[in-house]
């Protein structure tokens, strides 16, 4: 289950770094491999197999809970229109963590009730990595590369932990490890172009339990792979980028967001088809992680799964103020097993991806 995962261009920059590493007919050295899990499985035969689109009707979000951007020391753009904040997560009793401005604040809310706050960082994040694990929070800083931790309860001091590296380039936190590279570079080999990095994984709170160099998409976890090669396949399927938010009761939850525009993409494990769920009145979504961006982030952490809810995060320009989307994915299961057994169907679309 999802607690909080931190803010980050991570996918769009996975899919970036490791373009074209995928070998395409050619073999790949011998090496020892894990037992193949099922979100392997699931990558490996979407590939071969024809996929069943189902679209089902437009649903609204349960709850939506709103926050003003002062409040939390949110820098905003008006001549560009963006929103800059550090990092957001959320807990499985309905507490919500935001670290925005500069220097970084980290504000607490139980619901839309203001709990506590504190400045952390004389520094801004340009990652935007930041993880609610247990009973604290982690806000990674990329130069030089250490975790400031602090208590989810708002008392007591900071620690500022040091990590064995100079700066972190990229990253992405799991519930019981994280993921950090550096020293991204283009390199030639009977493959082609190909992008290599130096990957580290840690152990919490900074315990190094192993390091790549050079690494390839080839040797990121599962997880990771989820984000970048099956995303990659559904974004041939569905107009919109999309990201990879976890999996609940045997099945992976996607979700694809266009600004105002917002689709939850629901893929049983055990099953080739997927589900996609429009969802209704969904707050523009152009949320930047620091100045130094000029894009806007479209997806990726903002979606956080939770305690069998989908918290999207979005914001309105007037009234100026960021708001807080809850979605039940645990209803929307219900609704695809109920209509299984009824066999009904809005609109069904099979799609080979060898085409």
């Amino acid at each position: 289950m999802e607690k909080g995962c931190p803010l980050l261009f991570v996918i769009s920059f996975l899919s970036i770094l490791f373009c074209g590493c995928d070998s395409y007919g050619k073999k790949q050295p011998v090496r020892q491999e894990e037992p193949e899990s099922t979100a392997d499985t699931l990558i490996r035969e979407s590939s071969q197999k024809s996929l069943e689109i189902i679209e089902h009707d437009s649903l609204p979000p349960n709850n939506h809970y709103s926050f003003s951007f002062n409040d939390m020391g949110a820098i905003y753009s008006e001549s560009r229109g963006e929103l800059y904040i550090s990092g957001f997560a959320a807990d499985d009793q309905e507490h919500f963590y935001f670290a925005a401005g500069n220097p970084i604040m980290i504000t607490a809310y139980h619901r839309d009730v203001l709990e506590w706050q504190h400045v952390v960082s004389e520094r801004t994040s340009v990652l935007g990595l930041f993880k609610l694990i247990r009973d604290s929070l982690y806000l990674f800083e990329e130069e030089p590369a250490q975790i400031i931790r602090m208590a989810t309860s708002g008392i007591g001091a900071t620690d500022t932990l040091r990590l064995p590296l100079k700066r972190i380039t990229g990253g992405r936190c799991l519930d019981n490890q994280y993921f950090l590279w550096d020293s991204v570079e283009w390199r030639k080999d009977v493959l082609g172009h190909r992008r290599y990095c130096t990957l580290r994984t840690f152990e919490y709170p900074n315990h190094l339990l192993r390091e790549k160099a050079p690494a390839t998409i080839h040797d990121f976890p599962t997880r990771l792979k989820m984000e970048t090669d099956l995303a990659s396949q559904l974004r041939d399927l569905h107009v919109g980028d999309c990201a990879y938010n976890g999996s609940t009761d045997g099945y992976h939850i996607y979700t694809s967001r266009f600004y105002g525009d917002c689709t939850v993409i629901i893929v049983p494990e055990n099953e080739k088809q997927i589900h996609l769920f429009p969802v209704q009145d969904m707050p523009m979504l152009n949320v930047c992680v620091s100045p130094t961006e000029s894009l806007p982030v479209i997806n990726r952490d903002y979606d956080i799964l939770c305690n069998g809810s989908l918290y999207i995060l979005g914001y309105n320009r007037h009234p100026t103020g960021i708001i807080l989307s809850q979605i039940d994915i645990h209803q929307l299961i219900q609704q695809i097993a109920a209509e299984g057994s009824l066999n009904p169907v809005s609109k069904t679309t099979t799609l080979n991806n060898h085409e």
